[in-house]
C-alpha cells in the first residue's frame, strides 16, 4: 500500500547485503538467548539470562590468544574462516528482502557442489 506523496526508499543491493549480515550477526545471539531460555522454562528451570549469548561472546572476544609452540598460521585463522563461512549465508539468502539477491546462484551452485562430493564419497565407500 502506498501513500501518496511519498516514494519508497530504495537501498543499493551492496547496502541491503551489508544490512543482512550485519542483522544476522547481531540477531542470532539473541534468538539463541531467546531459546535456551524456553527451553529452560519447559523443563521447570530459570534458565539462562536472555542476553547470555551476547555477554558469553563479549567474554570471548577479551579473551588472550593462545597457541601452542610450533602451531602454524591456519591454526589462528580457523576461527575467522569459521566465522566468515557462517556470515556468508545471508549472502546467499534473502533476510531482509524477498528480491532475489546478485550472489543468490552461488548458492545453488555451492549446494550441488556438495551434493556432487557427497555422491562421489559414497561412491568410493562401495
Amino acid at each position: 500500500m502506498s501513500h501518496p506523496g511519498v516514494s519508497p526508499v530504495i537501498l543499493p543491493i551492496p547496502v541491503i547485503q551489508a544490512l543482512q549480515v550485519l542483522t544476522v550477526a547481531t540477531v542470532a545471539p539473541g534468538v539463541s538467548g531467546v531459546i535456551a531460555r524456553v527451553e529452560a522454562r519447559l523443563q521447570g528451570r530459570r534458565g539462562p539470562r536472555i542476553l547470555q549469548p551476547y555477554f558469553d561472546l563479549a567474554k570471548l572476544c577479551r579473551k588472550e590468544v593462545l597457541a601452542p609452540e610450533g602451531a602454524s598460521w591456519f591454526f589462528l585463522a580457523a576461527p575467522l574462516v569459521a566465522v566468515t563461512c557462517y556470515l556468508t549465508v545471508p549472502l546467499l539468502i534473502p533476510v531482509l528482502t524477498s528480491y532475489p539477491l546478485p550472489l543468490g546462484y552461488m548458492g545453488d551452485i555451492l549446494g550441488g557442489g556438495f551434493i556432487q562430493i557427497g555422491r562421489a564419497s559414497c561412491r568410493e565407500r562401495v
